[in-house]
């Protein structure tokens, strides 16, 4: 038995069509000027209903926040007892048991 090789490639995707703008109309009317554009690039749209609108109220301005009614005291009054010996303080770590490899 054999390996057989399988082609698992993607298949081969349609290009993508675009249209850009009309050369031919563009300069048949040379009233309607679009500026310092290209012809044939994209375009941003203009129309009335994808221009932002302004804002009717303005926001509130930033508050600054207010300060706690009690200071929160982090730091101990005074000091921690601490023991004669510190070996006390300190547990030792386990050791792990390294296993020996059998050779048979």
């Amino acid at each position: 038995m054999g390996w057989e090789l399988v082609n698992r490639e993607l298949p081969s995707l349609p290009p993508i069509r675009t249209s850009g703008i009309d050369a031919n109309a563009h300069e048949e009317d040379p009233s309607e000027s679009i500026g310092n554009e290209e012809i044939g690039c994209c375009v941003t749209p203009k129309s009335e209903e994808t221009v932002l609108k302004p804002a009717l109220v303005c926001p509130p301005a930033p508050r600054k926040p207010r300060p706690p009614k009690r200071r929160y005291d982090s730091s101990p009054k005074g000091y921690f007892p601490v023991p004669d010996d510190l070996t006390l303080v300190f547990t030792p770590v386990s050791r792990l048991v390294i296993k020996k490899l059998r050779v048979d």
